[in-house]
């Protein structure tokens, strides 16, 4: 289903999970030509309902500059 649904992202790497809904993800975001991939660090929520009526909503944000620290992992900062 990723590959479906996000054909667009190129590489990614998960970086967080807060939570079994929630992962903060490091994405290579590939770009037409002639302007070059893009790297993000981006929060994403899921909320399944597929089983209960079908449904399934997505919601991902681009976290902003100095969200992460050098801890949580190798990406520091957020859409670039």
């Amino acid at each position: 289903l990723y590959p479906q649904l996000f054909w667009f992202i190129k590489s990614s790497q998960l970086v967080a999970q807060p939570s079994r809904a929630h992962k903060v993800v490091y994405a290579r975001i590939a770009a037409p030509w002639p302007v070059s991939d893009r790297d993000s660090v981006l929060s994403c929520f899921a909320v399944d309902a597929l089983e209960q009526d079908g449904g399934l909503m997505i919601v991902v944000k681009s976290l902003e500059e100095d969200t992460l620290s050098a801890e949580q992992g190798r990406v520091v900062g957020g859409a670039r």
